[in-house]
């Protein structure tokens, strides 16, 4: 997992927990934000950038993502908190 905080790569923020990862096509990936969050942007484009899903959310401590339209692949989560953007790859099978 890559952090970026304020142009610096950084280790991991742990802005969220994500599960299950790999997730089963038509199955529901879920994202806990860590406590402090208040509020937060997800989005995840496929590999050439295309974005197949992107949801802000505010004042909620979870979302979930349905994967029943995203084909089997590898893709990459964004999530935004603060200044903060963590990226996570995330399997669906």
């Amino acid at each position: 997992m890559i952090g970026i905080n304020h142009n610096h790569i950084t280790a991991t923020n742990n802005l969220a927990q994500v599960y299950p990862n790999p997730v089963s096509k038509g199955y529901s990936l879920k994202i806990q934000l860590r406590a402090d969050a208040d509020h937060a942007e997800f989005h995840v484009p496929d590999l050439l950038g295309e974005s197949v899903f992107s949801r802000p959310t505010a004042f909620s401590p979870g979302v979930s993502i349905l994967t029943g339209n995203l084909a089997p692949g590898t893709y990459l989560l964004q999530l935004v908190l603060h200044n903060m953007v963590e990226l996570r790859k995330v399997i669906v099978r």
